[in-house]
């Protein structure tokens, strides 16, 4: 079933999506896919949708692809994209 609930990005996101995505057609391309898999199912195992803790707790990440992890919060009517690029870069700050 379709998602309906609005994404939104925030200005973080947005600059590193700038930085570490938008000058790789692959990562672009990774982004595109898994955003339209996220739209119709957010617990769709391609995505390995998962809860974060410590730090992130509220907070959740999908799979771009092996490496590339979109991290998000989620309200009653929006998903709230807060991060995006490698493992290390999301994770270990």
């Amino acid at each position: 079933m379709p998602n309906k609930k609005s994404i939104i990005t925030t200005p973080l996101f947005d600059k590193h999506y700038a930085e570490r995505v938008r000058p790789f057609p692959k990562l672009q391309k990774a982004f595109l896919n898994a955003l339209e898999v996220f739209e119709e199912d957010i617990k769709d195992p391609l995505l390995d949708t998962h809860e974060l803790t410590g730090a992130m707790t509220g907070r959740f990440a999908i799979k771009a692809n092996s490496d590339l992890r979109i991290v998000f919060k989620e309200t009653e009517d929006k998903f709230i994209f807060s991060d995006i690029g490698t493992h290390e870069q999301v994770y270990l700050r």
